[in-house]
């Protein structure tokens, strides 16, 4: 690969403190981002006037647009434009889409006037969601090829306060944003939102110059087809001109075209893509964090220890839990399993997710009975608990795990086209629950 002429890590490492201006942009957008998805069920319902099941409909589109534009963002940043570029044209479309909402609320609050934009609104979220999606996953991959082989140690640290980082903006950002919302003109929330991203990509920019950049390679699209392509073509003609034994695979007949290890690597990308299987199904689970169960939050008592909190401050609770439950798992939960040569194995921790997050919609269900029951009286928000901390369980053995392994499993040659294929997974749950939301429009 060709790299610029001034790389960033020399092989003593005393500039990776670059790394640090990566980070600074990557917390802003999560903050940005968290904020945003914490706001859109209230702001559809409560300031533009949608039923319940409209404004479900349309916050889960707009994650949609986020992921359908990483997925498609990813081929074109591997083949066309690079991570650098990628960053920064995402990075200022989500700012714009961010500008556009607050413009006409701040116009209104000094012209004593309402504007009638929602036309505004939907190209404001969904242009934010076009740039968040095209930029946010470029910027993991990148900060890695700030690293030499030899800094591998390094890497990880950073790897780990990346992820660290996304739970402490979400946290930040689902509590602040919510009571912003409330107790403050609405402008001022879009001002905070906007300001984060005004701070993020000035700083990224500052040592643009000595960021590492690796040059576009083509696309492993073609090379995946083409194998498929030619084993099926060829089966027949392979399985009569061959001994075919009992260790035949499909994709054996691509042998008469490519070579072995190609073949094998895309035998191995098929088998990653069968763990990926049932994940669109956990995130359609998931995201009704963020929608359905904020609007089953608002049918409670909201206030605790004499303080009314905001119904989309439950938001908060997930990532939360996460900072938590993940070093509890990590430290404790499974090294005490493995200390009594019983460790939990991938299949059995991804089984187990999906047992935690289907009680979560029961706890949910239960929940929602009790509300609607006119003989009981109002619920405490408090009882919205159990299920944000079985769908934090059932995220860490689920979408960690599955993650962690499909990254292990992957062969390197292809490893990016299956990372983009994990974005496909978050992009078919959220239009799931879209459905659902079209299927209740009159709430």
């Amino acid at each position: 690969m060709n790299l610029e002429r001034r790389p960033l890590l020399q092989k003593n490492g005393n500039n990776i403190k670059q790394v640090k201006y990566i980070m600074v942009l990557h917390t802003c957008l999560a903050f940005t981002f968290s904020g945003i998805g914490s706001l859109l069920a209230v702001y559809f319902h409560q300031h533009l006037g949608f039923s319940e099941g409209m404004s479900t409909f349309f916050t889960n589109t707009t994650l949609a647009t986020k992921y359908l534009f990483a997925l498609l963002g990813g081929v074109l940043v591997d083949t066309v434009l690079g991570k650098f570029a990628a960053i920064c044209i995402g990075s200022l479309l989500f700012l714009l889409g961010n500008m556009l909402l607050f413009g006409p609320e701040l116009l209104g609050k000094f012209l004593h006037t309402k504007f009638e934009y929602d036309w505004i609104v939907f190209t404001a979220f969904y242009l934010g969601s076009v740039g968040n999606g095209l930029a946010t996953p470029s910027i993991s991959t990148f900060i890695g090829d700030q690293f030499s082989p030899e800094q591998e140690g390094t890497r990880a640290i950073y790897f780990s306060w990346f992820y660290w980082l996304i739970q402490v903006s979400a946290i930040v950002s689902n509590l602040a944003i919510p009571f912003l919302m409330k107790y403050f003109p609405l402008y001022i929330t879009f001002v905070a939102l906007s300001g984060s991203l005004l701070f993020g990509i000035p700083t990224f920019l500052v040592p643009f110059k000595q960021y590492r950049k690796v040059t576009p390679s083509k696309s492993t699209y073609p090379l995946f087809f083409n194998v498929l392509y030619h084993a099926i073509r060829n089966r027949r003609r392979y399985i009569f001109s061959q001994k075919v034994g009992t260790n035949f695979h499909w994709l054996d007949p691509a042998l008469d075209y490519y070579p072995p290890q190609t073949v094998e690597d895309v035998k191995n990308a098929l088998n990653v893509m069968l763990i990926f299987l049932p994940m669109p199904f956990f995130w359609a689970i998931f995201f009704q964090t963020t929608s359905l169960w904020v609007f089953q939050a608002s049918q409670t008592d909201l206030v605790i220890a004499g303080f009314e909190i905001p119904p989309n401050a439950v938001t908060a609770l997930n990532p939360l839990m996460n900072l938590f439950l993940i070093p509890f798992f990590s430290h404790l939960i499974y090294p005490f399993f493995k200390r009594r040569k019983h460790p939990i194995r991938p299949f059995t921790k991804m089984t187990l997710g999906f047992i935690t997050s289907a009680l979560s919609v029961v706890c949910a269900g239960l929940l929602q009975a009790k509300i609607n029951d006119p003989t009981s009286p109002k619920q405490t928000v408090l009882l919205i608990l159990p299920q944000y901390f079985l769908l934090s369980c059932g995220e860490i053995l689920l979408s960690v795990t599955a993650y962690e392994f499909s990254y292990i499993q992957s062969p390197p040659s292809l490893r990016a086209m299956l990372m983009e294929v994990w974005i496909l997974t978050l992009f078919i749950g959220s239009v799931l629950l879209s459905l659902v939301g079209l299927t209740d429009l009159g709430r």
